[in-house]
């Protein structure tokens, strides 16, 4: 199973082995909030893009600042700090800037988004669930 997903040598996206090692006293858990994760961030992802497209700053700061959260909570520290990056340029109402941003963080997700699965999938063993 792969471990982590690299931006480059020194920027790691998502460390599975520190996810399983956050829940190693309950794997139950961490299956559940992982899947709260995949479920949500397609919606997130969906009202930053429509918050763009209506020019709402004060939504997409919203949004952003929800999915940055998300993101921290399970070890997604580049993806928080890319949905950090939208929300401050929602602060300033820097909305055409805020669009890459975005998209950004949409690709950085679409990259954690099986290794997630994978861990949803995987006991804390290592062994597939049967």
């Amino acid at each position: 199973m792969m471990d982590a997903v690299t931006l480059s040598q020194d920027a790691t996206l998502i460390d599975a082995a520190d996810i399983r090692a956050r829940f190693q006293e309950d794997p139950d858990l961490m299956r559940e909030i992982l899947d709260l994760f995949l479920t949500d961030y397609p919606e997130r992802l969906a009202a930053m893009h429509a918050a763009i497209d209506r020019n709402d700053a004060a939504d997409l700061r919203l949004q952003a600042h929800s999915l940055k959260g998300s993101a921290a909570a399970i070890g997604a520290n580049q993806v928080a700090a890319a949905a950090a990056a939208v929300e401050s340029l929602a602060r300033t109402s820097a909305l055409a800037e805020a669009r890459p941003a975005c998209i950004t963080v949409e690709e950085q997700l679409v990259q954690i988004a099986p290794i997630l699965t994978t861990l949803i999938e995987v006991d804390a063993t290592g062994v597939a669930a049967a």
